[in-house]
């Protein structure tokens, strides 16, 4: 039962970055004046987003065989801190918006207001 519980953690890290790998091609045409990463930057200006991604796929794919190597000894706890870097990660892409972390947007859903629905601003 343990295991599951980390492999279920490893899985969600992988897919966290597979997602944020989406993201960056999603968003490929205005990327390089939002990323925030330094190194990212630099790759990306200095050998293209599509070779960005390739290192941050290889990057995922080495986080996750680690975290696989680390089921076996007592470091595996490890994994727990990763997913939760993973997860604020997740967070952050999805729900940021400039004017501050979730104001505006997050959860517009509930509001009585239907402000949402006016597409002209």
């Amino acid at each position: 039962m343990k295991n599951k519980t980390y492999f279920i953690l490893i899985f969600l890290i992988g897919l966290i970055s597979a997602y944020d790998n989406i993201l960056t091609l999603k968003f490929a045409d205005i990327i390089i004046e939002t990323e925030e990463n330094p190194v990212g930057l630099h790759i990306m200006e200095t050998y293209g987003i599509h070779i960005f991604m390739v290192v941050k796929a290889i990057g995922t794919i080495c986080a996750v065989v680690l975290c696989f190597m680390l089921l076996k000894t007592k470091y595996k706890r490890a994994i727990w801190a990763v997913f939760i870097i993973q997860l604020l990660l997740f967070f952050y892409l999805t729900f940021y918006v400039p004017d501050g972390l979730f104001k505006c947007d997050f959860l517009f859903f509930l509001r009585k207001s239907p402000e949402y629905l006016d597409i002209s601003r």
